[in-house]
């Protein structure tokens, strides 16, 4: 058995590897894990902008079973991230949609770090922009070039003008959420409620 940082060097080499890799990895997973060696990837995961914690990939099968022939989104932590990580946002993930409020269906969590280089969930993909994206475009400094510093911070400070209402009307709805649901659907994804604090 390997212990920790073994898994961890074993995790962050296959995190480094090339995207034609990491692809040709993630195929072999779903093909093994669906049970359709037909499966072929449409294309090559593109990177989707956000993630701070994880690496955020779009990408699309063919020969796909529902829930899983439309667009589909790959959430990978880093390797240093504890696998139970993966099996707590994906019971998260359940219990909020469960109540109604719209958010991705969480269709397979690997907590093996091994697979692709991280624990990782597979979502699916939901049409609209994150609630930070013109604030993310700006940090990241797309629009930081000599001259335009002044009307990045001003897009940025525009971008944020809305967010206290998004956010509180996002927390309102995420604070009627039944405790008790919450840790059922975290446990039944194999993960431990109190791993975030979940009371």
């Amino acid at each position: 058995m390997l212990d920790d940082s073994s898994v961890i060097r074993q995790a962050a080499a296959r995190a480094a590897a090339p995207p034609v890799e990491r692809d040709a990895r993630l195929l072999a997973y779903l093909r093994d894990r669906l049970a359709r060696p037909e499966l072929r990837l449409a294309g090559p995961a593109l990177p989707v902008l956000g993630g701070t914690e994880a690496r955020i990939l779009s990408f699309q099968l063919e020969n796909a079973p529902p829930p899983f022939e439309g667009p589909l989104i790959l959430r990978q932590f880093r390797p240093k991230m504890t696998p139970e990580r993966c099996a707590v946002e994906a019971g998260i993930h359940d219990a909020v949609s469960a109540a109604g409020i719209e958010t991705p269906g969480c269709l397979l969590n690997e907590p093996d770090r091994r697979v692709l280089g991280g624990a990782f969930l597979v979502l699916e993909h939901v049409e609209g922009e994150a609630m930070l994206g013109e604030i993310a475009v700006a940090a990241l400094g797309s629009k930081l070039r000599p001259g335009r510093v002044g009307r990045a911070l001003r897009d940025a400070a525009g971008a944020w003008s809305g967010l206290p209402d998004a956010l509180a009307r996002t927390v309102l709805r995420l604070a009627e959420l039944d405790g008790e649901a919450v840790e059922a659907a975290i446990a039944a994804r194999g993960g431990r409620p109190e791993f975030l604090g979940v009371d």
